[in-house]
């Protein structure tokens, strides 16, 4: 699934330490899979960030678009939201445990019922192995 926007297109806050979204996502262009740091990840700063693929180019985390309060900052919760398009081009938001168990503790089960409540698309949780 193509990432897309569903906000301000402008991103409203800096990642500062997080690269939570590093660990959480599969990339398919590296062959990494979901919950797995990538490879280019070097002290929590991507080493390839200049040419770093389109997918993570165009990667929409909520956080960093603000659409997230402040204190959800996806190294804090343990949780990365992003949205991706479905095949007939309707978003969906992508919920991923960057740790698994965050859904289970206050920060990361607060952002998640957060998104099902207000958000007015599709929904989708993803639980880390562990």
């Amino acid at each position: 699934m193509e990432p897309v926007t569903v906000g301000p297109n402008k991103q409203a806050r800096a990642c500062g330490p997080c690269a939570s979204c590093c660990t959480a996502i599969p990339i398919d262009e590296f062959d990494k899979p979901a919950g797995v740091p990538c490879t280019h990840l070097i002290e929590g700063k991507c080493s390839i960030y200049a040419t770093r693929p389109e997918v993570c180019r165009k990667f929409y985390c909520l956080w960093s678009y603000g659409r997230l309060e402040g204190s959800a900052r996806p190294d804090r919760t343990g949780v990365v939201a992003y949205a991706v398009a479905e095949p007939d081009g309707a978003p969906v938001l992508h919920v991923r445990e960057v740790e698994a168990g965050a859904f289970d503790r206050t920060p990361g089960r607060v952002s998640l019922k957060v998104l099902q409540r207000e958000s007015p698309v599709r929904v989708v949780a993803w639980k880390a192995k562990g």
